[in-house]
């Protein structure tokens, strides 16, 4: 059977092309190293750099987990006429798509993200953290207009700022009080509050709430 030639102008240095065997798909293979297997992945360019002459692609292996769209080396691996194996590199430029957390309107900063997100299709860009899910009680941190992703630093818990207001429950055994606080500077990993009546209180924040254990 006639050898297929990749796609893409799979060109090595030298003028060897990449020769794939029947039935192998370099697209195929590169989707089993995205680290979000639900993403969409096209192969956009693949430039060689060893290719050995009369080598038949019969597989390939992304050198590292494919996270979002940018250049990545691959190790193919073959067999020539005789069914000696042998093997080569190159590198391919990818695109990665997938479903991500969008601004449904225009957010301002400390505005719930409750119900004003939208799951839509967006390239992976490397350096980003886009969210699948907005924790509960989320709210802003900056100004995000309609449309844009959602990534990691654009939400915080309510309530974790200095000043702003926040619940206070307080639990000693089978007993709860809830009452008001206002948010205070705390240390690493706690989370603190100033009561109505001055007292300051540490705890954890839970669901948008201060929690505070009392002995």
């Amino acid at each position: 059977m006639t050898p297929v030639v990749l796609t893409l102008a799979a060109v090595l240095a030298g003028g060897l092309p990449v020769v794939a065997a029947p039935g192998f798909s370099l697209p195929d293979a590169l989707r089993a190293a995205l680290a979000d297997p639900s993403a969409k992945l096209t192969v956009e360019d693949v430039r060689g750099s060893v290719w050995p002459s009369g080598c038949r692609a019969v597989s390939a292996q992304a050198e590292r987990p494919i996270a979002a769209s940018g250049r990545y080396a691959v190790r193919l691996a073959g067999a020539n006429a005789e069914g000696a194996p042998c093997q080569g590199w190159a590198w391919a430029s990818v695109k990665v798509l997938a479903s991500v957390r969008v601004a449904a309107r225009e957010l301002r900063p400390g505005e719930p993200l409750a119900g004003a997100t939208l799951l839509a299709e967006r390239e992976l860009v490397a350096g980003r953290s886009p969210v699948l899910e907005i924790p509960e009680g989320s709210v802003a941190t900056r100004l995000l207009r309609a449309g844009q992703i959602i990534e990691q630093h654009h939400l915080r818990a309510a309530g974790t700022s200095p000043g702003e207001p926040v619940v206070v429950l307080a639990r000693s055994g089978t007993v709860s009080i809830v009452q008001p606080g206002r948010m205070v500077p705390c240390v690493r990993g706690r989370a603190c509050a100033v009561l109505p009546s001055g007292r300051r209180v540490v705890g954890q924040l839970e669901g948008g709430r201060l929690v505070v254990e009392a002995p």
